[in-house]
């Protein structure tokens, strides 16, 4: 009974710390997966991201081993562009999206290579 109770109290302590956490800051949280031309995911790309009203790229990103990225953003509403570049055969091919947010949410997108 008592190992129950000690384990209820440090659930609700664990949750109450991680909502009222002042130092904690929203944010957004962009999902994306790279894909073949034949519709598998591609692992070990790299992957960048810039607000879509800059020209300077602020993160860069590799695929995990199934082909997903995740980038925190900042909780604001923002486009993002987010793109990628791979050599296909013997040419390299440029796949880039524009991504929304609008606060603290996750946006999922997909960057398609073509063949």
């Amino acid at each position: 009974m008592l190992l129950v109770l000690l384990a209820a109290a440090g659930d609700a302590q664990d949750s109450s710390r991680s909502s009222n956490n002042p130092k904690a800051k929203p944010y957004a949280l962009l999902a994306g997966t790279v894909w073949t031309p034949e519709g598998h995911s591609l692992p070990g790309v790299k992957v960048f991201i810039r607000r879509a009203d800059e020209k300077k790229t602020l993160w860069i990103v590799v695929s995990d081993s199934r082909g997903e990225i995740w980038q925190r953003v900042p909780a604001v509403t923002q486009d993002y562009v987010v793109w990628t570049e791979v050599k296909v055969g013997k040419e390299r091919q440029h796949v880039e999206t524009t991504v929304h947010v609008d606060g603290d949410e996750r946006v999922d997108f997909g960057l398609h290579l073509k063949g």
